[in-house]
């Protein structure tokens, strides 16, 4: 299976971390008014990572997600 996808203001879910997993999921849950299952999704996210190790997979990120994943919301 193949595919392509460049989305400039968030990162892949795969290379999420928890934190920034359960921040987008918790947004998603509260933008839609959906059933709350944040810790189920954040747990497939990180199970996910595991074909970050297969060598099979390559990823590239925009310049500004580094500053984004390292910078703290604004309170």
């Amino acid at each position: 299976m193949e595919g392509q996808a460049y989305v400039p203001d968030m990162i892949w879910g795969t290379l999420q971390t928890e934190a920034y997993a359960t921040v987008i999921l918790t947004q998603v849950v509260n933008f839609l008014g959906v059933p709350d299952d944040v810790p189920a999704g954040v747990a497939e996210r990180m199970q996910r990572q595991q074909v970050l190790h297969d060598g099979l997979h390559h990823y590239a990120l925009a310049k500004a997600h580094a500053y984004w994943a390292s910078t703290p919301p604004e309170e």
